[in-house]
């Protein structure tokens, strides 16, 4: 009896160990085609970028993401929320989202609903001795330095720097995914009508100006200066087409969250052969995610029967177009306006202002060296349209803008050769879009300059 029970746990443990050895072996095969394909293996930028997919609820341009009072476990919770029309923004999401676990009651439908609390719902931030009140401005990239950052990353690094310690860091994001300008002046503006004291007014901007720009004309004849899709928000009438598509990118993104949370898991996120699973199938979901977009973005509003002079709620003013060149022109002109009035703004309300033109993989040198990965969702093909060959091409005209307003005093700095020096994977779209460590690099960047500046102006004038 004795010999059998012994012969038994000989055996578990021989198979054990059998299962071990193979465990191990194929731990090590996967960190080698992990490190030959992807490059750098590291669990903490994995397991940031899985919980930046958690976190970060994108419904078409908009992201919500994770509030900075928001603990981790609350952030897994939020939902996707809706576009709805603004008065002064064009767009913005919709102000309910439903509470998690909340018993619907028959006799209250919106029992279970409540608004997204979002810093700006405050009451207006009142300048103090003991507060910074920092405005940000721009499209999805700015959104993607608060929201794909660690947390709180602006709040940390400016309340490092010495001119500012001891006080509370506040960060109002007034930006939005899809915002161009004149949208971030005009809730510039409306905020400050309001009452909002803003100590540091941060605008990251400059790529939807001209991609967006470009795009929307060629299938709309949209007015450079409106919101983003303005046609197909004021349109009763919407192409099947884009319906569809729109329906299977929710379920892209749902399925995607879901394997997150699940390769987020201490098992899976500790586990090489898991963590290159996950790195395939967030590149694949990348891939298709840009291919649905492009898609989206072509699929028309079906109003073409009606005359284009009684469309000027959808398309705007008419505009001389006469070739692209001058839509270039044109849009970057009315970048270089809003900047300089957003300068203005700020400073004639007692703040500093400090613009950055975003980076983009598209312009020649930007990211000179890229993983066969990265490379595969970073880039639309020449010709085939999408966002980033735009802005290629309207590149050197905003570049102009910006040496005027500069000459006109407004502090600007050029971002994008930011990552001329990163070897590691940045980019995640064929738009614009960057990591965590690509956002991170923006938020030190861009304090580190507010610095540079505060110091340089401290100093005794000769």
């Amino acid at each position: 009896m004795r010999s059998v029970r012994s012969s038994r746990i000989k055996k578990v443990i021989f198979y054990a160990v059998i299962v071990a050895v193979n465990c191990v072996f194929l731990e090590l095969v996967a960190y080698g085609f992990f490190r030959a394909k992807y490059g750098e293996f590291s669990r903490a930028q994995l397991q940031q970028e899985r919980l930046g997919v958690v976190a970060s609820v994108q419904t078409g341009p908009v992201f919500t993401g994770k509030e900075a009072d928001t603990t981790e476990a609350e952030s897994k919770k939020q939902e996707q929320l809706k576009e709805i029309i603004h008065p002064y923004a064009g767009y913005t999401v919709q102000g309910s989202r439903s509470k998690s676990g909340c018993n619907l009651q028959a006799d209250n439908p919106w029992a279970c609903k409540e608004r997204v609390v979002r810093p700006e719902d405050s009451p207006m931030p009142k300048r103090n001795d003991h507060t910074l009140n920092v405005a940000l401005l721009g499209g999805s990239v700015a959104v993607g330095t608060v929201n794909g950052a660690p947390p709180n990353y602006y709040q940390k690094r400016l309340a490092a720097l010495p001119e500012y310690q001891g006080r509370n860091i506040v960060l109002h994001m007034l930006a939005a995914g899809g915002y161009r300008q004149p949208q971030p002046l005009m809730l510039l503006n409306y905020y400050q009508t309001l009452g909002a004291e803003y100590d540091l007014v941060i605008a990251l901007d400059g790529f939807n100006e001209i991609a967006i720009a470009g795009t929307e004309y060629k299938r709309h004849k949209i007015h450079p200066s409106f919101p983003r899709s303005w046609k197909f928000r004021m349109s009763d009438k919407v192409s099947p087409d884009l319906i569809l598509l729109l329906a299977e990118k929710v379920a892209l993104e749902k399925k995607h969250i879901a394997r997150a949370t699940f390769f987020s898991s201490p098992l899976p996120r500790n586990s090489v052969t898991f963590n290159l699973l996950w790195k395939v199938m967030h590149s694949n979901f990348s891939a298709q995610l840009s291919t649905l977009n492009t898609q989206a973005e072509q699929a028309q509003v079906t109003d073409a029967d009606t005359p284009e002079e009684f469309q000027f709620e959808g398309i705007g003013p008419r505009y001389p177009f006469t070739d692209w060149e001058t839509l270039f022109e044109y849009s970057a002109a009315l970048w270089g306006n809003s900047t300089l009035l957003s300068n203005s703004a700020a400073k004639t309300h007692g703040g500093k202002f400090f613009h950055f033109l975003q980076p983009n993989q598209y312009i020649e040198g930007a990211k000179p060296t890229m993983s066969a990965a990265e490379r595969a969702v970073a880039f639309s093909p020449a010709g085939k349209g999408g966002y980033g060959n735009w802005y290629k091409k309207g590149y050197s005209y905003l570049k102009k803008e910006q040496a005027r307003v500069q000459k006109m005093g407004v502090h600007s700095v050029d971002l994008t050769y930011l990552y001329e020096q990163e070897a590691g994977e940045i980019y995640i779209d064929t738009c614009c879009h960057v990591n965590s460590k690509g956002s991170a690099m923006i938020v030190e960047a861009i304090v580190d300059e507010i610095h540079r500046v505060n110091t340089l102006n401290s100093q005794p004038q000769p």
